[in-house]
């Protein structure tokens, strides 16, 4: 294994990006489109190549990544309308994808041969794949953030600022599950319903229907199930407050920052360039949720063709997310032993264009990791980017949130700290008095949230989940950007 590569050589090791247990196939999806120099083509319409890799529970990108953010703002400078292009491009394929996924979803597997299921697979994959490269639009964030923050650098609030000029114009799939929950939530206080045994049929069918258009969420990365109709009651009977004054306060929430984001611009005398630029923000910002839910939601409507695949090679559903593109699509065998083992850890990277490195061996996985990955040092100064100020500053209780299994762990009023929050932690998020995020800037999933919830919210501090412990007592000064430990846990 090479230790060094041109890029390694200009931009150090991997950085970790995202943490997040993800099985091997969709893994091989990403990298595969990360390392295919034609879908920077197709769809960025730059010459790129990023190197990236999943290593033992942990996404890594090289910093190269922002170079393609730099090469897009430029070229849009040239041409207005360039990014809008790109936008619309990875939209057009997202909704073609989808709308495949769904025949694969309805389709009956029953008479299919191993010929026929491995090909609708291989035509599915292809466009999965291409479709993939969308996650390395959130390069785009950092020029963006950059003139952003130039545009209200001598403003008062420019904190405030920032999260008005960045608020998006569409709502993502989570705010519109939130508000098809707060409405099922209405009519089952209108009826004093206090048990789930007490739920009438109206009110089951309702959730049924809830599960059906959102039950995907729930199933994230192929490796978990839709929300039980049980379980979505006990999300709507632990939620606090009025569900109607809610649901007010939700719809009234985007014509508000809609009305904030036009004074604004008048008060900054702000030219049409930067106009141009809030109109990318904001989409930017709808985009880079909307790319994530829509891999989510078709991985999980094609799942009957992956349990069809798996019952044709005599494996399970979650043995055969543990294998690899070329696996499924040559009919290679590979041993039960091998799929523990990649059950337990694996590592999958690309450092040069077209080409990927796979493990599953402890030591080669640590080998992979030490000559190309990078993690940041724990330390007592936890700083970040503010997101949202809301009340400025907040004392509470740490809870660090790696995967929605740690989300029963959220009191009222705690701190959650976590590397990154997905549309699964929005009910968790209700409880917590601010979020902290190792990774992400203005335009990511818990900054989105904090604006909606109007929550103290310091984002890209990239060590608080190894800095900070559960119990202990921070104070967060979301308008410095600043978590301090007041007590350590005991």
């Amino acid at each position: 294994m090479k230790n060094t590569t041109p890029l390694s050589a200009k931009y150090g090791k991997l950085k970790p990006i995202v943490t997040r247990k993800y099985i091997p196939l969709l893994s091989d999806y990403f990298m595969q489109s990360y390392a295919d120099v034609e879908n920077y083509k197709r769809f960025y319409f730059a010459e790129h190549y990023n190197r990236c890799g999943y290593v033992s529970g942990k996404f890594y990108y090289g910093d190269e990544y922002k170079e393609l953010g730099e090469i897009i703002i430029l070229k849009e400078d040239k041409n207005p309308g360039f990014i809008k292009k790109i936008f619309t491009t990875l939209y057009e394929l997202g909704e073609k994808l989808l709308a495949q996924s769904e025949e694969l979803k309805e389709m009956d597997y029953s008479d299919s041969s191993k010929i026929n299921l491995v090909d609708l697979f291989k035509s599915f994959s292809e466009k999965f794949q291409q479709f993939s490269i969308s996650l390395a639009s959130h390069s785009i964030q950092f020029p963006v953030e950059k003139r952003l923050k130039k545009l209200v650098e001598n403003r008062e609030n420019s904190n405030e600022d920032l999260s008005i000029l960045t608020f998006p114009r569409k709502d993502n799939f989570a705010a519109i599950e939130q508000s098809n929950l707060l409405k099922i939530g209405i009519l089952i206080k209108q009826h004093n319903i206090k048990k789930f045994e007490d739920l009438t049929i109206e009110i089951l069918e309702k959730i049924q229907e809830h599960i059906n258009k959102f039950g995907w969420i729930n199933a994230r990365g192929g490796q978990s199930e839709p929300w039980s109709e049980k379980e979505i009651f006990e999300r709507i009977i632990h939620q606090e407050g009025d569900f109607a004054k809610k649901l007010i306060e939700f719809d009234n929430h985007k014509i508000e920052y809609q009305e904030k984001t036009e004074r604004l611009l008048k008060e900054l005398n702000a030219t049409q360039e930067s106009i141009n630029l809030v109109d990318i923000a904001k989409e930017l910002v709808y985009f880079r949720t909307y790319r994530t839910d829509y891999l989510n939601k078709i991985f999980f409507n094609v799942k009957p063709l992956f349990e069809a695949i798996a019952k044709n090679r005599n494996l399970t559903y979650r043995e055969i997310m543990y294998l690899r593109i070329k696996e499924i699509e040559n009919n290679i065998e590979v041993e039960k032993d091998e799929i523990e083992r990649r059950i337990i850890d694996y590592a999958l990277i690309t450092i040069e264009p077209n080409k990927l490195i796979f493990a599953s061996n402890h030591e080669k996985i640590k080998e992979i990791r030490e000559q190309h990955c990078e993690d940041p040092i724990p330390t007592s100064k936890i700083t970040g980017r503010s997101a949202f100020v809301g009340q400025g500053k907040v004392r509470g209780t740490v809870k660090i949130i790696i995967d929605k299994s740690d989300l029963s762990k959220i009191d009222t009023g705690d701190i959650m700290v976590s590397p990154m929050t997905t549309p699964d932690f929005v009910m968790a998020m209700e409880k917590a008095a601010a979020f902290v995020t190792d990774e992400g800037g203005i335009t990511c999933h818990a900054a989105i949230v904090a604006r909606e919830m109007k929550k103290p919210c310091i984002v890209g501090t990239e060590t608080a989940t190894q800095s900070l412990k559960d119990g202990d007592l921070v104070e967060v000064d979301a308008e410095r950007g600043v978590v301090t430990i007041l007590k350590k846990a005991e």
